[in-house]
């Protein structure tokens, strides 16, 4: 695997004259007072300044996007005193855990990253993507093989790309999988053909490819369904209670529907908001099917839902290690149907690829339930 430095790149092009979980460790605190937390100092939110539309540099050249806009209005709520610091990605855990920033909000996944960080429950579901040339060619995952793909360095999607991600089969059909610091530039790589697709999420591919429909192209087939939420130090419990109580309220007044309004032309949709949809509104009615990839392959799931409610999950015919893989098996489909979800269901000790494997198809399947 290669990375390539946004400032190489951008040498390279003056020297050729060519002119950017639901939460699966899910506090249950949703009737916390946001008031009744009191913040010490600011609050210094930690982003990535060339992820759109979360966060990036407007026109104007000041700091914007949803999620920014998000944590304003939150701030300005609370009376807390905001500071925005962009960082460079891979450094965030270390500024976190330093207790030089105080969250990680900017299109943060949860999924896989549940044990490092103290989570709010999901607020946005996102899809990983893949985004290629509209004449390339490639129509399907499979397509990939031989091909040159990029995405950016210690994101979601190269996770999923890596060795032991859910993906990792397919990149190794890669003819080079590459990672870059920003996607903005990898989008300006692509159409110059220096790589043949880009693992992106699906709203920044939505904002980088715009009105060029005629030159870029994402494919059907997603690589995974995912979640966003605001990630703190773990143990910060009390704050990211306040975070989410509030995060609710703002949806449950229209300013949550509202902002995604505004930035529904770069890809941002009310649909994809979940924080307290799922206890409002219920599933619809029908049996659902997804898979989840487990040490032994693929780990189907088969769920019903009747009344709005989910009453019935079962695991079908696996290759699950027996006493270790089967653990999971045997407690979780109970687990969830008790709590209507995988919010605030913890993954079976020792049997954690299962855990994931049953969880990721799980969401798979909210996802198509959503009422």
């Amino acid at each position: 695997m290669s990375t390539i430095s946004r400032r190489h790149f951008i040498a390279g092009l003056a020297l050729a004259a060519v002119a950017a979980p639901m939460a699966l460790n899910s506090l249950s605190f949703a009737d916390e007072k946001s008031a009744e937390f009191k913040l010490e100092g600011k609050f210094v939110l930690g982003f990535d300044q060339d992820f759109p539309p979360y966060g990036y540099i407007g026109n104007d050249g000041s700091f914007t996007g949803f999620d920014i806009d998000l944590a304003t209005e939150l701030c300005k709520r609370l009376g807390w005193e905001l500071e925005l610091v962009p960082i460079a990605w891979d450094s965030k855990d270390a500024l976190l855990n330093s207790g030089q920033i105080t969250c990680i909000w900017n299109g943060f996944t949860i999924e896989g990253r549940e044990d490092g960080y103290e989570f709010t429950d999901a607020y946005m579901e996102n899809r990983q993507v893949i985004a290629v040339r509209a004449n390339s060619g490639i129509e399907k995952l499979e397509d990939l093989a031989g091909k040159i793909v990029l995405t950016q360095a210690d994101s979601a999607a190269l996770e999923l790309l890596s060795e032991g991600g859910d993906h990792e089969d397919l990149a190794k059909t890669f003819a080079d999988l590459q990672t870059i610091d920003n996607y903005n530039t990898a989008f300006m790589m692509l159409e110059m053909s220096q790589v043949d697709a880009i693992a992106v999420d699906a709203p920044v591919a939505a904002f980088n490819i715009g009105d060029k429909t005629d030159v870029f192209k994402v494919l059907d087939e997603a690589l995974n369904s995912e979640h966003y939420g605001v990630g703190f130090k773990k143990g910060e419990t009390e704050l990211a209670a306040a975070v989410q109580a509030e995060l609710i309220a703002m949806d449950e007044d229209g300013f949550v529907k509202e902002l995604c309004e505004k930035y529904a032309d770069q890809g941002v949709s009310y649909d994809a908001w979940v924080l307290g949809k799922e206890a409002a509104g219920g599933y619809k009615d029908g049996v659902y099917e997804a898979t989840g990839k487990g040490i032994g392959g693929k780990v189907p799931l088969t769920v019903t839902i009747e009344g709005g409610k989910i009453v019935s999950v079962e695991v079908g015919a696996n290759g699950e290690t027996m006493g270790i893989g089967s653990k999971a098996i045997e407690k979780l489909p109970a687990l969830i149907v008790e709590a209507q979800g995988i919010e605030g269901v913890d993954g079976v000790s020792g049997a954690s690829v299962t855990s994931k494997a049953i969880f990721t198809a799980m969401a798979d399947i909210l996802e198509q339930a959503k009422a």
